[in-house]
């Protein structure tokens, strides 16, 4: 096809254009099946192609039928294992709750048989209850009746008593005064102070006996005039030694029974001044505190005196109980003022501070009446 291409145009060059037409015709003709030759093999080729895009577009749609035949057979295999697995559970689940059960009812047969024992046992202690129930009201009565018994003994002993015992001072104090014998006049004045000793417990006793009888009245109480009036009584008493008194009270009113409020002061008072310390180098004092806060009396004495002795220091507040060595303690005032704030529903309590000091700490309720 070249060469007659290359022959044309030579003789078109000659001007032979008869031989130029002629190479031309046939050069086109070649050219003619050359090109439908390569147009029939890209048809070919291109009919090849679709066919192999048809085939891989097949076999694509065929992997993934398999792959998702795979995935429903793995998911399937996994669904049946759940499943078999689920079913064992529930199967040991009902056997478990089988025994489970069964245990129930053997626990509730015991807990029946308990609670029947139980209600037996309760209606025994109910019958025994009454019966305790009533032979404490006896009992109560009964020490009702002993504790009155008990009141009027003391107070009509302490009466009956009294007049004796004066006779008896009287005659000690005649005799003193006529006896010059030295040995006759130690015994007398011996004599005289046990019966003022004996007097002053059987004052005590008929306190006692006017506290257990007392109902609380409402009065209003000067405070300061109370304080005043005590500690004045106590300094003529103790006189040998000078002791220091400071009162904090000022102008303080309080509604309350004054009696049974009298009875905690003098004997927390002479407490103090009772227990001083007689040393010569030691400052004795009594500082007094008396203030009213949230409906309620608070009442602080603080002495610098011999203290409490550790190992009474927790019966203080008993009957009879004594707080040091000193011989004419009676051991029944602390007694005393805690029977009397118990009668007006209060507190009090006894502590050592800091320095030493013995601190008696009272607080009793407000009464009900208007200042």
């Amino acid at each position: 096809m070249n060469n007659y291409e290359r022959y044309a145009q030579i003789a078109n060059e000659r001007k032979d254009f008869e031989s130029a037409y002629k190479y031309q015709l046939l050069y086109d003709s070649i050219n003619k099946e050359v090109l439908n030759e390569v147009i029939a093999k890209n048809l070919l080729q291109i009919q090849v192609d679709f066919e192999e895009r048809e085939n891989l577009e097949i076999i694509a749609l065929k992997n993934k039928e398999i792959d998702r035949a795979t995935t429903f057979l793995f998911f399937a295999l996994i669904i049946a294992v759940l499943t078999a697995f689920i079913v064992v559970l529930l199967y040991r689940n009902n056997a478990s709750r089988k025994k489970e059960n069964q245990k129930l009812y053997l626990a509730n047969e015991t807990i029946e048989d308990l609670n029947k024992k139980l209600t037996d046992l309760n209606s025994a202690l109910e019958e025994r209850e009454k019966e305790r129930t009533e032979e404490l009201r006896e009992s109560n009565a009964a020490l009702i009746k002993s504790n009155h018994d008990l009141d009027n003994f003391i107070y009509k002993t302490s009466h009956d008593i009294r007049g004796p015992l004066a006779t008896l001072q009287g005659v000690c104090n005649i005799a003193l005064m006529d006896i010059t014998d030295p040995m006759a006049v130690d015994y007398f004045q011996k004599l005289s102070k046990t019966a003022v000793k004996l007097n002053r417990i059987l004052s005590k006793l008929l306190i006692i006996n006017q506290i257990n009888n007392a109902s609380p009245t409402n009065e209003v109480v000067n405070i300061s005039a109370l304080l005043n009036e005590l500690v004045d009584e106590n300094a003529i008493t103790y006189i040998q030694k000078e002791i220091e008194v400071d009162i904090n009270s000022g102008s303080l009113k309080w509604t309350g029974d004054s009696d049974l409020l009298k009875i905690i002061s003098s004997n927390l008072l002479n407490n103090a001044f009772k227990f001083h310390n007689p040393s010569d180098g030691v400052k004795s004092y009594i500082k007094i505190d008396y203030w009213k806060a949230n409906g309620h009396l608070h009442i602080t004495i603080t002495d610098k005196g011999i203290g409490i002795d550790d190992g009474i220091f927790n019966q203080n507040f008993d009957i009879f109980s004594k707080t040091s060595h000193i011989q004419d303690s009676t051991g029944m005032g602390l007694y005393l003022a805690k029977l009397a704030v118990d009668k007006l529903k209060g507190h009090i309590s006894v502590e050592t501070n800091n320095s030493g000091d013995t601190v008696f700490k009272v607080e009793i309720p407000e009464g009900t009446q208007e200042i």
